[in-house]
């Protein structure tokens, strides 16, 4: 039963880091810039939906462990704050789903390689600036 318990508590974590409810609206956007860029295989749709996905995850990820200060100061119920996970891990994790993100993306060619780093450029500069910088906004709108 303990191991139930804490099986159900880690996977609580990792939705609640990754803000897993707002993944439709990732795939969404994907699909709308397929289809409007002429389609293709369904195979390329489920790798651009498995390298976006992880781009985001990722991104998530990162906000937490860069947000852990001031979590821990005003929403001490997230799970860094809360004693639910290691900062050092969710910085792993995010570091692993940013990369596993650009390596699919990368099959995709040099272009896509390209605009994946840029975006994970965008990701990190987002999550270092967003509690100081009132312009974050335009980080996200440019991502997107």
């Amino acid at each position: 039963m303990g191991n139930a318990v804490s099986i159900r508590a880690w996977g609580r974590v990792l939705l609640v880091t990754g803000r897993m409810s707002l993944l439709p609206t990732v795939w969404s956007n994907c699909l709308a810039g397929w289809w409007l860029g002429g389609g293709g295989s369904a195979g390329n749709l489920a790798l651009l939906w498995l390298g976006t996905t992880c781009l985001y995850l990722g991104g998530a990820f990162l906000n937490d462990a860069c947000d852990a200060q001031h979590d821990v100061m005003f929403r001490r119920a997230r799970p860094i704050p809360a004693g639910e996970i290691e900062q050092r891990t969710v910085w792993l994790i995010s570091l692993a789903l940013l990369a596993a993100g650009v390596f699919v993306l990368a099959m995709f060619g040099q272009t896509t390689t390209v605009l994946a780093f840029w975006l994970v450029g965008l990701i990190v500069a987002f999550n270092a600036s967003h509690k100081v910088f009132t312009g974050w906004p335009v980080l996200v709108a440019i991502g997107r």
